[in-house]
């Protein structure tokens, strides 16, 4: 007893707490009072545990049936996003409490979500004839996500600042849905067996969340909640170290990463420009007394011009060979995977939306009981679909 009156009275010291009228409604010992209620509304109970619980089914609905508004129900009822909070006013206030009520959320919540993606994803790996498609959505990180994120930050932390009891619904769900989403995305990659696209996705939700911390801090910082003395403010000296050596590690070797995918795309576009160009070869034939065209059709087309001497002057024009080009258009869902080979076990190099337009090429290849087709893109990447999955926008006899 003696000690609790003791740190209530060093809490008392603190000048911009004692003079700040926030904290007088939560009772005698204020600000105190205003931690505790914080707390226990941070922790997880059976109630939480039961509406996370229903939560992961509709997750798990969501991934294996494709829909986007299963997963805005899962959001919608998923509990206050714990891991940043408790870690934020943890950070912030240098308090070994709120930094444990924060790690084993994220630990268990970390557990629960990925594992929910990864059973999906081993039970959708079942079903190779079908495509999902809306979970990659997920996995990118992107600057709209960001900005969620911060709304998201603002609106929960100025809520709990007024009533800690009280938690926005509308806060939640931005939270969630840059925190449990990328999580959930990259579970679903794994038990699929795509390497690149659970790593994309578990670095996304990493960035995710350290930023909503940093936001977090920093906007507590603004409504003057700080460290009680200068001793407690340990935690916010190793979020800094923590940023920078993050920083280090990552920041440059993003920056080596985009300016090989500029480079990579620009040289693309050269090569697009450059087939292009060299397609275009307009004949003029010379005129003459008498002239007449025929068009004789070679095994292998060329692009040349071929001069064939006849009693009388007769240009023969070789014609290109005509592109087709279809359009992907599947029934069962938004889009299709690309795959490297012909077969459901080939590795996914691609994931296109409906109407997006391919090139078809010359190889067709029946594998697992399907018709696969050689296709191109646009930026010379290429791969293989099945047939049923696109349609043919250039008329072609046989195809």
């Amino acid at each position: 007893m003696n000690q609790q009156n003791e740190k209530h009275s060093k809490v008392s010291k603190s000048e911009f707490r004692s003079k700040d009228s926030r904290w007088s409604q939560f009772g005698p010992t204020g600000f105190n009072s205003f931690l505790d209620q914080l707390s226990h509304r941070l922790e997880i109970n059976v109630e939480t545990f039961l509406v996370g619980a229903i939560s992961l089914l509709l997750i798990s609905l969501a991934l294996l049936l494709d829909k986007f508004p299963l997963f805005m129900l899962a959001i919608l009822i998923t509990p206050i996003v714990s891991p940043i909070l408790g870690l934020a006013f943890g950070f912030n206030l240098g308090s070994l409490k709120f930094l444990k009520i924060g790690l084993i959320s994220l630990l268990l919540n970390f557990v629960s979500f990925f594992i929910v993606g990864g059973f999906s994803g081993f039970i959708a790996r079942q079903f190779p004839e079908r495509e999902f498609i809306i979970w990659e959505y997920f996995i990118e990180f992107n600057w709209s996500g960001l900005l969620l994120l911060f709304v998201g930050i603002l609106i929960m932390v100025s809520t709990i600042i007024r009533n800690p009891r009280q938690a926005s619904l509308v806060a939640n769900v931005a939270l969630a849905y840059s925190f449990y989403l990328p999580l959930v995305s990259s579970g679903f990659a794994f038990g699929m067996g795509l390497r690149t696209q659970f790593l994309i996705g578990m670095i996304t939700f990493l960035q995710y969340f350290g930023i909503a911390i940093v936001f977090g801090v920093g906007i507590l910082l603004a409504y003057k909640i700080r460290p009680v003395s200068i001793k407690n403010s340990w935690g916010i000296m190793s979020l800094i170290i923590l940023m920078a050596v993050v920083g280090v590690i990552f920041f440059k070797p993003d920056i080596l990463q985009m300016d090989k995918e500029v480079i990579l795309e620009t040289e693309n576009m050269m090569v697009i420009e450059n087939n292009s160009l060299s397609q275009i070869s307009p004949i003029l034939p010379s005129p003459t007394n008498t002239q007449s065209i025929s068009l004789v059709e070679q095994e292998k087309p060329t692009e040349t011009l071929n001069l064939i001497p006849t009693s009388k002057a007769t240009i023969t024009l070789t014609p290109l060979p005509t592109i087709i080009w279809a359009e992907v258009r599947s029934p069962e869902g938004d889009g299709a995977n690309i795959r490297e080979e012909p077969g459901f076990d080939a590795r996914i190099v691609r994931t296109v939306l409906n109407g997006t337009a391919v090139q078809i090429l010359d190889e067709i290849e029946v594998i697992d009981g399907a018709t696969w087709v050689h296709i191109r893109f646009i930026d010379q990447v290429d791969g293989w679909i099945m047939r049923s999955l696109i349609v043919s926008a250039t008329p072609e006899p046989e195809w």
